[in-house]
């Protein structure tokens, strides 16, 4: 997640494997770690799940808020790894959609 590596469409576009670094979820023109995790409106409800758990979130506190306990640490690992394998799956489906066409 820290690294911006990843399912994120900015990486993705750099490395040469979309065509766009855009969101496919929301109007933002760049989807990237931070986009994904603390902005985007495709992730609303686990964000605010998470957040309800672990108090507020915001990209200068996440390690902080991450080292508060172990607890803290497993829900915002599990809030990305759940973010991701999701990306990963719809990315995957747009992908085999593009390419019947």
């Amino acid at each position: 997640m820290l690294s911006g590596h990843g399912f994120f469409r900015a990486y993705l576009d750099k490395i040469g494997k979309v065509e766009k670094p855009d969101c496919v979820y929301c109007s933002k023109d760049r989807d990237d770690a931070l986009h994904t995790f603390f902005e985007c409106s495709r992730w609303i409800a686990e964000r605010q799940k998470l957040q309800s758990e672990v108090g507020g979130l915001r990209p200068e506190t996440i390690i902080d808020v991450m080292l508060v306990s172990e607890v803290h640490w497993e829900l915002i690992a599990s809030y990305v790894e759940t973010v991701l394998r999701q990306k990963k799956v719809e990315e995957t489906k747009l992908a085999a959609r593009k390419s019947a066409r």
